[in-house]
């Protein structure tokens, strides 16, 4: 098991449903590489949801048992690769609807920790309580931020959902962010 944070999780999720519609358009198109490559999208899939410890995992193990089925016992009515791509087909809404879902709650949580910042820190850099001039470390910069909005009375509780929500590690990636974006 992977010991990981909620930025790479989505990261990697959003990554593998970029990738659907590029399947479905193989599908679409006939491709005699479509079924293949299709398998090795759901197996890729299957790992990642693996490696961040994800239980569903399994249900794209069994996604890929059916696909299987039809290649290991085909029916002798219809051609063994029609055979193979409507299994692979029959795949595709299900396997995209695992990922959309676990993709969505970290979604949440992460653009909820953004919105967060963003209001903090524009309303901290309008008041000039930000300033990066001078700054050497960044990342000692950014935990000492982190922690004295964590001692603000007003702040404590959001700053302590966020870190309970998507974690300390991925805070500060989310402050580092919003600190160096455009305004």
């Amino acid at each position: 098991m992977k010991i990981s944070n909620n930025l790479d999780k989505r990261n990697s999720l959003r990554s593998l449903l970029l990738q659907v519609s590029e399947h479905v358009n193989l599908f679409s198109n006939r491709d005699v590489s479509a079924s293949s490559k299709w398998l090795v999208w759901l197996n890729n899939a299957e790992s990642v949801l693996k490696e961040y410890n994800y239980p569903e995992c399994a249900q794209l193990s069994g996604l890929r048992s059916s696909i299987l089925s039809s290649q290991h016992y085909p029916n002798t009515a219809t051609s063994h690769r029609k055979q193979i791509d409507e299994a692979c087909i029959a795949t595709i809404n299900p396997a995209q609807q695992i990922l959309s879902n676990i993709y969505d709650v970290l979604n949440v949580k992460v653009e909820n920790a953004y919105s967060f910042f963003r209001q903090v820190i524009v309303t901290m850099k309008s008041k000039n309580l930000i300033n990066l001039d001078g700054v050497t470390d960044m990342t000692d910069y950014i935990n000492n931020l982190l922690r004295q909005l964590s001692l603000n009375e007003q702040l404590s509780t959001g700053i302590n959902g966020i870190i309970a929500s998507i974690g300390k590690a991925d805070a500060v990636r989310v402050i580092a962010d919003v600190l160096t974006e455009k305004v």
